[in-house]
């Protein structure tokens, strides 16, 4: 490749990569679907980790509100049907093999 051509590729790729942001921009700016710009809150790490897990938070956490939302009640269901099938597995593999998975190292036995 010449050192011509090579620098009207950098250019056409600059001027591509330019369009394309300002588009972006253009359609963030016309989509009313964009959500509103968080607010922080102060909650303790047990409030914050309980919210992220889709459980639910004590009522007078600065969380709770937001538990409302349809959004976050769709990802707390979501988790509940993942930690429902882990523990339908958990309990199938302890009547299949009589223990837990986990036992033997948490009893402390030799392996």
């Amino acid at each position: 490749m010449t050192r011509n051509s090579f620098g009207k590729t950098v250019a056409a790729i600059l001027l591509l990569t330019l369009a394309s942001v300002d588009e972006l921009r253009i359609c963030a700016q016309e989509s009313p679907e964009v959500a509103p710009r968080a607010m922080p809150v102060a909650a303790g790490p047990n409030d914050v980790a309980r919210f992220l897990a889709g459980m639910p938070v004590p009522e007078n956490s600065p969380l709770a509100p937001l538990t409302r939302d349809p959004a976050w009640q769709e990802h707390a269901a979501f988790f509940e049907n993942q930690r429902a099938r882990f523990s339908l597995r958990r309990s199938i593999f302890s009547t299949r093999f009589g223990v837990h998975p986990l036992r033997k190292g948490i009893d402390g036995a030799a392996s």
